[in-house]
């Protein structure tokens, strides 16, 4: 069931770094598991899982966010979300807490993140760390989205 509540957010990391996304686009967070390549996936793409039958791709946050690539493992999650109709997977190294975070601690991330911007809904500040606040619908751009569904389309793979 996803939660409607717009200050509940899940905390994770990735790097060794934390940060956040809404609970209302997450729809689970499952230990990680084979990745299926995709060939001729842009480099943000590291496959596709399969989940309830359905093919749902994986998006390398760690390519997105300029962070140190490394192989999937075992300890990984992976973190099922939705974004507007699409259903997206992105790996993660680990699944802190659930937080709530009223209007009052979030802020906006204006110039303090130029290559990140575009995937920054904001940020927040926690007793001990400042957080950044992700935008999953901006995540990929219409021609990135179009991209994307050409490649499954050409291997069969359909997402919803």
């Amino acid at each position: 069931m996803i939660c409607q509540d717009n200050n509940l957010y899940i905390l994770f990391s990735l790097a060794e770094e934390r940060y956040a996304v809404p609970v209302g686009m997450v729809e689970r967070v499952v230990r990680a598991v084979l990745i299926t390549r995709l060939p001729a996936a842009p480099d943000w793409v590291e496959g596709i899982i399969t989940v309830n039958g359905q093919a749902v791709p994986v998006v390398s946050l760690r390519q997105r966010f300029q962070l140190p690539c490394r192989p999937l493992q075992l300890s990984d999650r992976i973190m099922i979300c939705r974004s507007g109709q699409r259903v997206l997977a992105f790996t993660i190294d680990q699944v802190h807490e659930v937080v709530f975070l009223p209007p009052e601690k979030r802020e906006e991330a204006q110039g303090l993140f130029p290559h990140l911007e575009e995937f920054i809904a904001g940020t927040a500040r926690l007793a001990d760390d400042t957080l950044l606040i992700y935008d999953l619908d901006r995540l990929l751009s219409p021609e990135e989205v179009a991209n994307l569904d050409s490649v499954l389309a050409e291997h069969g793979e359909m997402v919803s």
